[in-house]
């Protein structure tokens, strides 16, 4: 997913820029985000999109329409189906690094959460769903919406390493494939 991320960035005309894991800095999710948000504003940039690689149906419309949000808004989101976000954009005089750090990340309250920092100044784009559990995989794998090239890469990697038990439901697959968070990091490409 992480290839098929950075071709819609690429696509989608706007600057690329690419924070590696390397690059991140922090010990929680937050602290990595914030920090990610931090490196590009203090290279001068004043508004910056923000995606991770785990929203298959991403396209290069929506980090377009994101940036063009940011024209009549502080923040823009992109709300996943699952509370999160797949997407937030930010300005910089919008940025409070307290208040972003105490935004309860990796959680279902994330999309209320950033609402409630924004203070009524966003726009929420379409809902799409991103890939954080063996359940939203199988969705995804399943979607119509998902080019036939990606959900094979996906299978691909499953099969090389992931378990097979990643697709029961039990208790122990999730165990599995929460194991495998650690691989996601934000955000994995900001625009």
């Amino acid at each position: 997913m992480i290839r098929q991320t950075r071709r819609v960035a690429r696509r989608s005309g706007l600057p690329v820029y690419f924070v590696s894991e390397k690059q991140q800095r922090g010990d929680t999710f937050g602290e990595r985000f914030a920090n990610a948000f931090e490196l590009l504003f203090g290279q001068g940039i004043e508004r910056v999109v923000a995606i991770g690689n785990d929203c298959p149906a991403l396209h290069p419309g929506d980090l377009v329409d994101a940036a063009n949000s940011l024209d009549a808004a502080g923040l823009v989101f992109g709300p996943a189906a699952d509370g999160g976000a797949y997407l937030i954009g930010m300005r910089r005089e919008a940025y409070d690094r307290a208040a972003f750090l105490h935004i309860d990340w990796q959680t279902p309250a994330v999309l209320q959460e950033l609402a409630d920092y924004a203070a009524g100044d966003y726009v929420y784009l379409e809902e799409k769903s991103d890939v954080d559990s063996p359940t939203d995989l199988l969705r995804v794998l399943r979607s119509s919406r998902i080019p036939i090239l990606l959900k094979i890469r996906l299978l691909i990697f499953l099969k090389r390493h992931i378990p097979t038990v990643l697709f029961r439901t039990d208790a122990a697959t999730a165990a599995v494939f929460m194991d495998c968070r650690a691989l996601r990091g934000p955000p994995v490409r900001i625009v």
